[in-house]
């Protein structure tokens, strides 16, 4: 956690020192469900997946505006979901109940269009994070890379609010347990608010 508060934190840096140039600061605060999330299990050399239940995905960003509907933005998030059960060939399950979590700091770069009503957005991200598998006792985790790409669209309420629609796919940092490396991966739909200040 100290890690991804200290790149929360240089990538926050990077966006003050950016020059006057500059159009202006935002904030976000985004929260959805994700889906269609998996585990990617690589062990002595086979590849499998993992579902995951639908979970939730929680991100709050501050940004500054460039020119050319270009900006740059430090994004903080957490996704959670927990495992499905894994029905084995004698009948019992495992791997139900145990937990997923991702929790990340982020530099993205976006674009958004410049329209006035409904503005499309496209940007990625990349950052580090913290992945964990929890189950009862039972604790793994691995700090390392996060990335994501992320896209969706901006309905304006003010001058300076709006209401933002988004869907995004996040791939959280490998963890390593029992030999076997797993990578989450998650897809989300957002709903937020963007203020410009």
């Amino acid at each position: 956690m100290k890690k991804i508060i200290i790149a929360a934190a240089a990538a926050t840096a990077v966006l003050v020192a950016m020059p006057a140039a500059a159009q202006g600061w935002y904030a976000e605060a985004n929260l959805g469900p994700n889906f269609n999330g998996h585990l990617k299990v690589q062990d002595s050399g086979a590849v499998g997946k993992v579902k995951l239940k639908k979970g939730w995905l929680l991100s709050g960003v501050v940004g500054r505006d460039l020119a050319d509907g270009v900006s740059v933005e430090a994004e903080g998030l957490v996704t959670r979901n927990k495992i499905r059960a894994v029905t084995l060939q004698d009948g019992s399950q495992e791997l139900g109940g145990y937990r997923v979590t991702t929790a990340a700091a982020l530099v993205n770069v976006v674009y958004t269009a410049p329209l006035a009503e409904v503005a499309p957005y496209i940007g990625v991200g990349v950052g580090y994070g913290d992945s964990s598998v929890d189950y009862n006792a039972q604790y793994d985790d691995e700090q390392g890379l996060v990335w994501q790409v992320k896209g969706g669209a901006k309905f304006a309420l003010s001058p300076k609010a709006s209401a933002n629609l988004g869907l995004r796919y996040v791939e959280g940092a490998r963890i390593k347990q029992d030999g076997a490396k797993i990578t989450p991966r998650q897809t989300a739909l957002t709903v937020g608010i963007h203020y410009g200040f």
